[in-house]
């Protein structure tokens, strides 16, 4: 009754408490406002026109069924994102208890939920949350099926279909799919290896749709990618330029880089969050604390999750970007491992003082001590306002993309084309098309840009970088029609027009 009272509480905060009726405008959630909206109103799977092959629709196909007129009401898409995150720690406790009991499984749960890297995605609408709903209900399924009990089949089947619906929200989950088939053929002997292969079959079938549409798609798509950061995942992992899969591969040097750049933040992070405090020996400590816990669980029977929190791990160290987003996964097993990792030194002190039951205690004062933590600075990371230089600068940043959609709304037709520098935010708050020139530089013929595109309005932000020169270019063939005062320090944003629609 514990397990069940205390995740209902949670969620019941998420719901009623923690949920905002606002939108927090940025460019990913962004993106999937607007392939979702083009769903809904029957357009297909596409972004400004073109079909959209960065992501597979999962995320766009949940918000096309909330909103099936291609409107958005963040108050809702809030509410149902942070229903995903009670789903997501309630399958993560799910998952857990499958091989280390009740009580283990509840602490870190507990701790995922309220973790402020966790906390820090309520609000926006990010992916993640329905993924780990997904992702860990499928670990538990297959580890379930794992036992080859009566019913083995029944849990094969639900974990292949939990783990297809995850990739379909985030790609990454293919990384879990070898782990499907090792751990299978490592626990079954001679003819019974077969049954490793009945759930990645079906996930099999199940994926083919997305990939025989993502092939002919890129087959089709121009390079480079002008409107997204990215082509596709493998032009991210191993091209110089993620929106060029024509560009260099990346050198040796290059990945040594990324793996030194992003080893050191998310050691960083994981430590300030935790504990408070990015000492270099607190990283050091809790680090071998985890690795003591990763190795029991490998010497005690190594499951899919294992396998998982290698592939993601290096994931991790060699993404083009390091983001605080991207730690959200291994959460549970930075978690589960640390307080297993605390009950293995326990188990050593036991054998000489039996009666105080260290293997038992550690591990409780462990989760109080990193809950209470965890709920001490609760508060602040809810906050967007209290969350420091990052928030001040988040909210400022906010304040002016609303002032310029508001001018966009009113002083522009609802059919005008736009070229600004976050695009489909400004698509998603105006209802216009809108263009951006963030990734002009990839343009070899930089004319071609605007007389392909053609917008009626070219509008420049106080902090556009001044590498891109684009103002100076457009300055030539379009007239200046106003400027805007931004609340993000001097400065202003520019507006400028087609001759043709600033002519009065």
């Amino acid at each position: 009754m514990v397990p069940l009272a205390a995740l209902v509480a949670y969620a019941f905060c998420c719901l009623f408490f923690w949920a905002e009726n606002s939108w927090r405008p940025e460019w990913d959630g962004a993106l999937y406002i607007v392939v979702g909206r083009s769903l809904a109103l029957g357009e297909g799977y596409r972004y400004l026109g073109e079909p959209f092959l960065l992501r597979p629709p999962g995320m766009p196909w949940l918000i096309s069924l909330l909103f099936p007129d291609g409107s958005f009401d963040p108050a809702v898409m809030n509410r149902v994102l942070l229903g995903f995150a009670a789903t997501a720690v309630t399958a993560i406790w799910f998952s857990v208890r499958v091989q280390y009991g009740t009580w283990i499984a509840l602490g870190v749960a507990l701790l995922v939920g309220t973790n402020p890297i966790f906390v820090r995605l309520f609000n926006f609408v990010f992916a993640e949350f329905p993924f780990l709903t997904l992702l860990f209900l499928a670990f538990g399924c297959l580890q379930f099926a794992a036992r080859r009990g009566p019913r083995w089949i029944l849990w094969a089947v639900a974990g292949a279909l939990s783990l297809s619906a995850a990739f379909y929200v985030r790609a990454v989950t293919l990384l879990a799919l070898p782990g499907v088939l090792l751990v299978g053929l490592t626990r079954d002997r001679g003819r019974e290896r077969w049954r490793a292969l009945l759930p990645l079959v079906l996930i099999g079938v199940l994926l083919l749709p997305w990939e025989l549409y993502s092939w002919t798609a890129t087959l089709a798509a121009e390079v480079p990618e002008d409107q997204l950061l990215a082509f596709d995942y493998s032009s991210i992992t191993f091209r110089a330029d993620p929106g060029n899969p024509a560009s260099r591969w990346l050198s040796g040097a290059e990945w040594l880089g990324r793996i030194e750049r992003n080893g050191t933040a998310l050691l960083s992070e994981i430590t300030t969050v935790a504990v408070g405090h990015p000492s270099a020996w607190l990283q050091a400590g809790l680090g071998g604390l985890w690795l003591l816990g990763f190795a029991w669980a490998i010497r005690r029977r190594a499951s899919i999750q294992e396998w998982f929190v290698l592939a993601y791990g290096a994931l991790v160290l060699t993404y083009f970007v390091y983001s605080f987003r991207l730690v959200t996964p291994l959460l549970p097993f930075i978690y589960l491992y640390l307080l297993t990792g605390i009950a293995a030194v326990g188990a050593v002190l036991a054998r000489r003082w039996p009666r105080l039951r260290p293997r038992a205690v550690l591990p409780a004062v462990a989760f109080s001590l990193l809950f209470s933590l965890n709920l001490w600075v609760l508060p602040t990371h809810l906050d967007l306002a209290r969350w420091g230089s990052l928030g001040t600068r988040l909210l400022r940043s906010f304040g002016d993309i609303q002032r310029v959609s508001t001018w966009i709304r009113e002083n522009t037709p609802p059919d005008a084309t736009l070229m600004c520098s976050r695009a489909p935010v400004q698509s998603v708050l105006t209802g216009r098309t809108v263009y951006t020139y963030r990734f002009l530089h990839r343009i070899p013929s930089e004319p071609l840009f605007f007389e392909r595109y053609q917008p009626d309005y070219v509008i420049f932000e106080t902090r556009t970088p001044k590498s891109l020169q684009v103002e100076r270019r457009v300055a030539g063939r379009f007239d200046l029609l106003t400027r805007l005062d931004s609340s993000y320090g001097p400065g202003t944003f520019t507006v400028y027009a087609a001759p043709e629609t600033a002519s009065p």
